[in-house]
């Protein structure tokens, strides 16, 4: 195996710990999840300057992908309901 595939491995098995350790810890779930979040897009702005963007046809696939997982624990206070 190269050792871009393990770097790329070890890098994300990382990414992941930090995710889920910043997640549990934090006071706020959903503030803290709207925070990495906008890091993430951050940091894939500035992925794509050195990489290419996925081709038009990988679009579609992407986003139905990831259409379940989003909103995933992020339901609003039940406080809110009553002041809509």
């Amino acid at each position: 195996m190269e050792i871009s595939v393990i770097a790329a491995m070890l890098v994300s098995a990382g990414m992941h710990a930090g995710w889920n350790s910043v997640v549990k810890i934090g006071l706020d779930r959903f503030s803290v999840i709207l925070l990495l979040s906008l890091a993430q897009g951050l940091q894939s702005l500035v992925l794509l300057w050195f990489f290419p963007a996925p081709a038009m046809a990988a679009w579609p696939l992407s986003c139905s992908a990831n259409a379940p997982a989003r909103g995933a624990g992020l339901r609003p206070p039940s406080s809110w309901a009553a002041s809509c």
